[in-house]
């Protein structure tokens, strides 16, 4: 009798021990994906398996990314004890500079230990045409009808491309290339100048947006460029 008393005041004892120590244990079967070379412009994807190794339901409680050029989705928003459950994460490489680029995907869930797990995308990006510099600045000490920057494209590939226009959807600026067409050889690199006419406007203290440089090249058909030209007076 004793012994069977002893018995159940352990189990009584123990058993909201055991409950209280059962918790979420979030376990992905990688945390890093390496694409290797990816060609401009193309989204790849891949899928991280999360398996909940714990004793209590594990919440996916959001997914975060580190920018705009990644996607991530979950299967299931809770994933039983023991379950397992796939997020797939997207990569965009649209407007991506030639070189390796690497992207976050945050997991949060109700982990006690790991609250929020890192997903890392890396890539090579490949790209035959690159432009320098990848973005213009100016300050003029007022109103000037233009505004002009040097530019450099280097050509990667083994056969020749051209920039044949630059356009925007910016209000008040035209861009023009001087020269109007520029050749870059294979293997090679061109020079030339972009030209920024502005359209005056008194109250006007700056022009800013992306310049779209035109190509030949049917893989790469825009070079993407971002300025901005300040007016100390705003005359």
């Amino acid at each position: 009798m004793k012994a069977l008393y002893t018995a159940i005041m352990l189990a009584c004892l123990l058993g909201p021990v055991a409950a209280m120590g059962s918790t979420p244990i979030a376990r992905f079967d990688k945390e890093t994906h390496d694409f290797g070379k990816v060609r401009v412009g193309k989204t790849v994807t891949d899928e991280f398996t999360l398996t909940n190794q714990g004793d209590a339901p594990l919440a996916i409680k959001a997914l975060r990314t580190s920018c705009g050029c990644t996607k991530a989705v979950h299967g299931s928003r809770e994933v039983a004890p023991h379950g397992k459950t796939g997020i797939a994460c997207f990569l965009d490489t649209t407007g991506m500079r030639a070189g390796r680029v690497a992207k976050t995907i945050f997991v949060e869930s109700n982990d006690p230990q790991r609250p929020t797990i890192r997903l890392t995308l890396i890539a090579d990006v490949v790209r035959d045409l690159t432009v320098e510099p990848p973005s213009l600045a100016k300050e003029l000490t007022g109103y000037t009808e233009s505004v002009s920057f040097p530019l450099r494209v280097k050509n990667a590939s083994d056969r020749p491309y051209a920039i044949t226009a630059a356009t925007t959807d910016s209000h008040g600026v035209t861009p023009v290339l001087r020269p109007d067409q520029t050749l870059i050889s294979a293997r090679s690199e061109a020079s030339f100048t972009l030209e920024l006419k502005l359209e005056r406007d008194p109250s006007r203290i700056f022009y800013s947006g992306r310049i779209a440089l035109v190509t030949d090249n049917p893989l790469e058909p825009a070079l993407h460029l971002r300025y901005l030209v300040t007016l100390k007076t705003g005359r």
